[in-house]
């Protein structure tokens, strides 16, 4: 399993796997002198068990090996610490026959005989561009949040957006034309609905109004008397008097 990311990492730790007593002997005595901690193994399993136990900032890893060669050490050290410095210590003097196996395993390669001040120069320049990878694995992060942040915004925006929607088609569908099959078109283009009620709407009050009938009234029609009729009336005021 990977190293557990927030496990303190001293930078100023080295694992140093190297098969020559003389060789792990010299690295200790001069990393020591310059307030480095250092970890020697010989064996693979030993160097692994000892980057799972301390966390060493950088892993020295002598190219040959009759147990295990570097490369293949490298590959099981990245699977356990992503960000460990490994730096390979080869003994061939034509680097080409090493740059094959080196690509995003390792971070360089010296060859021996190393001396000490190379040493810390590779290994300063090494931790500079940890610190900008990590800085920008960081910030990916951060943008990946703020992505994901922003997606469900809209997601929320949009789940508003269909809710007012269903809301206006109901109630347009109290003042849709009996006869026209909108239903579908209103739940697929709400704003098409909107705008053809808006151009009924005005398209009513600009027709004329229709002409109305003539108003009936309640009191029985007058008619004019005949001749008969006056003259039976006049009679009777005569006799009156």
């Amino acid at each position: 399993m990977p190293e557990d990311q927030h496990q303190p990492v001293n930078p100023r730790s080295a694992l140093l796997y190297e098969t020559e007593r003389a060789v792990i002997r010299t690295f200790t005595l001069q990393l020591q002198d310059r307030n480095w901690e250092v970890y020697s193994a010989r064996e693979p399993g030993q160097a692994l068990s000892l980057l799972g136990e301390h966390h060493p900032a950088v892993a020295l890893l002598d190219m040959v090996n009759p147990a295990m060669d570097g490369i293949e050490l490298a590959r099981k050290m990245r699977a356990i610490s992503p960000d460990l410095i490994i730096i390979l210590l080869t003994g061939y003097p034509e680097p080409d026959l090493v740059v094959e196996d080196l690509h995003q395993l390792v971070y360089t390669y010296l060859v021996k005989p190393v001396r000490i001040d190379q040493l810390l120069l590779v290994i300063a320049r090494a931790q500079q561009d940890l610190a900008v990878l990590q800085e920008n694995r960081m910030l990916e992060q951060k943008v990946e949040q703020l992505r994901l942040e922003l997606k469900e915004a809209r997601q929320a925006v949009e789940l508003g957006a269909a809710g007012g929607s269903a809301t206006e088609d109901e109630s347009l569908s109290l003042h849709r034309p009996r006869g026209r099959d909108t239903g579908g078109l209103a739940r697929r283009e709400p704003h098409v609905i909107a705008s053809y009620e808006r151009h009924m709407r005005t398209t009513e009050l600009k027709q004329p109004p229709e002409p109305q009938p003539p108003p009936v009234s309640e009191s029985p029609p007058t008619t004019e008397p005949t001749e008969e009729e006056g003259a039976e009336g006049q009679q009777a005021e005569g006799d009156k008097d």
